[in-house]
């Protein structure tokens, strides 16, 4: 974890202090303070060799979704849309398109290769009974200037050939489409009420990146096990769970350690609470640096690619090695590295996670278990780990990378949510009045814990 550190956070921040325009790091950063704000992108838009266009065919909806490889062909998706059902397929493979579905794909492709030049962009997008349509050149990578601009209403198409010549509330619009490339920050509670009912956005994603944001799930539920086993606090009193081969004998204390409630251990309890509390505030920071940079390079490199599958790492680095050609066998490989590093180090701590929390249940609570000496907690703790690993193998094998990611952040935070509300009925009931939190962090836990159950049960709603 300390090599993920140096090397990730290391080489995203050079990255973002040398090659982010400013407009990047305005968006970003907006992103942390604009409470209630969504993106809604074009209907249709290409820039540069990327392209998502779409087309309405009687009842259903054919999209294409791709970018234009440097061998000529397209890498992307087409999507089918009939009433709630969605039908993807690979562009790759047109063998396995249907016939009446590649007629119309093949258009809009057709369309795409048109559209895509360099430093070129498109968007087309309609709201109610208005339709507004871009066309330009993008100045250093991120300014967006229209060179013809259309407003189609009621039938009426008016053609204009600079937004200082559009009317309101076209105008608006179209400022807020070409200054955030492509996409129209609106606000949700307007929204709702405009149209009476959530933006059109996979809520399963939204609600999967908040619940990753930070530690993510579980993964704070564990942080006085953590404590524990590192010897802190009283955990120095409790045991720890031993490692399965070789290492100390340690035992695990089936029932825990009560301090003497007296004047000296009440300073101790007060000086490792500030430190607790130092220890999270860094986290905070951490986190929203760990948060923020990524979505820079994202934003930076590959903003308006439609990202097939999991290959968001892939795209990236490959974005930037074009960006910059003289080193871009090294970009791509850092990039890639760090995607890696990213990942698996959490990986391997989500499984410890999981054992070890079900480990700690168990050991607490069956009174089978209760029988078993202290030290015979690795055999627990183990075989909860190796099942799960053998559980993970055949959900891979079972569905895809991203569907595994939603599925799991949205239970994870359901799992969060009861949790918080858990942990602070047990404090409330088990700890002396003078060591529980203060009212102003036992109602942010009930704000954290009603929050995360929310949006959990709404995106259920909405399947």
């Amino acid at each position: 974890m300390t090599v993920k550190l140096v090397v990730v956070l290391g080489y995203l921040s050079i990255v973002a202090a040398t090659m982010v325009s400013w407009p990047v790091f305005r968006d970003v950063a907006a992103g942390f303070l604009g409470f209630g704000i969504v993106p809604l992108r074009s209907e249709n838009i290409v820039l540069e060799r990327h392209f998502s266009l779409q087309a309405d065919e009687g009842t259903s909806k054919v999209a294409v979704r791709g970018t234009w490889e440097q061998d000529g062909r397209p890498t992307g998706d087409v999507f089918v849309t009939e009433g709630t059902k969605k039908t993807r397929f690979d562009l790759r493979k047109p063998e396995e398109i249907p016939p009446s579905v590649k007629t119309l794909s093949d258009g809009l492709l057709a369309r795409a290769r048109t559209l895509s030049r360099p430093e070129g962009f498109f968007l087309s997008t309609r709201q109610d009974d208005e339709f507004l349509e871009a066309e330009g050149q993008v100045a250093r990578h991120h300014e967006w200037n229209p060179t013809r601009l259309v407003v189609r209403k009621a039938g009426v198409e008016t053609r204009y050939d600079s937004l200082s010549a559009v009317p309101e509330p076209a105008a608006s619009r179209f400022r807020n489409l070409l200054g955030h490339e492509g996409v129209e920050y609106v606000g949700v509670v307007d929204y709702v009420d405009r149209h009476g009912r959530l933006p059109g956005l996979d809520w399963a994603i939204v609600v999967a990146f908040i619940g990753i944001a930070g530690a993510g799930g579980l993964s704070n539920t564990l942080f006085s096990n953590y404590a524990r086993d590192k010897g802190w606090g009283m955990g120095a009193r409790v045991g720890a769970i031993p490692s399965a081969i070789g290492g100390r004998t340690i035992g695990l204390s089936h029932t825990g350690c009560v301090f003497p409630l007296d004047h000296d251990n009440q300073i101790r309890w007060t000086r490792w609470m500030r430190h607790i509390r130092r220890d999270q505030a860094v986290w905070v920071l951490a986190s929203i640096m760990g948060m923020a940079l990524p979505c820079m390079m994202s934003l930076e490199f590959i903003r308006n690619a439609t990202v097939t599958g999991d290959r968001v790492a892939a795209m990236t680095a490959e974005g930037i090695a074009m960006r910059y050609p003289s080193y871009g066998g090294l970009f791509w490989i850092l990039t890639l590295l760090c995607g890696f590093l990213v990942l698996a180090p959490g990986q391997v701590s989500v499984g410890d996670q999981i054992a070890r929390r079900w480990t700690d249940m168990i050991w607490t609570a069956s009174p089978r278990v209760k029988r078993l000496g202290q030290g015979e907690v690795r055999y627990l703790y183990y075989g909860i780990l190796s099942a799960y690993g053998i559980w993970g193998l055949f959900v891979l094998w079972l569905l895809p990378a991203l569907q595994i990611a939603k599925i799991g952040a949205v239970l994870g935070n359901i799992a969060l949510g009861v949790s918080s509300l858990q942990a602070l009925y047990v404090n409330r009931t088990l700890l002396p009045p003078s060591l529980r939190p203060h009212p102003l962090m036992q109602l942010g836990v009930v704000f954290c814990g009603v929050f995360f159950l929310a949006i959990s049960l709404a995106v259920i709603a909405t399947l």
